[in-house]
């Protein structure tokens, strides 16, 4: 029921959802509730450092990965830091391209 809310704001743009979404998608230890915020967020700076954290974490890399790492590469995004994205880890990246 609360992946079905969250998923609901995934189309509605206000900077407000943001924050309670970041938050999920760094503690919230249900698959489907944290899968739904992490395709919610919407992208920013610090929205893209939280699913960068995620999948720096050897223990999220499985469960998490595919949606962090589609939402990181959804849109080109000019003011993402070279550092930032030198840490995704680019072998989730191609199981993803490949399937």
């Amino acid at each position: 029921m609360l992946a079905g809310a969250i998923d609901a704001t995934k189309d509605l743009h206000f900077p407000e959802k943001n924050p309670p979404l970041r938050e999920i998608i760094l503690t919230q230890g249900v698959r489907d509730v944290r899968t739904a915020a992490i395709r919610a967020v919407a992208i920013d700076g610090e929205s893209e450092s939280a699913l960068i954290t995620l999948l720096n974490r050897a223990s999220e890399r499985h469960c998490a990965a595919p949606a962090a790492v589609e939402q990181c590469c959804r849109f080109p995004r000019p003011y993402l830091p070279r550092a930032q994205l030198s840490r995704l880890p680019f072998r989730q990246l191609n199981s993803i391209s490949h399937s």
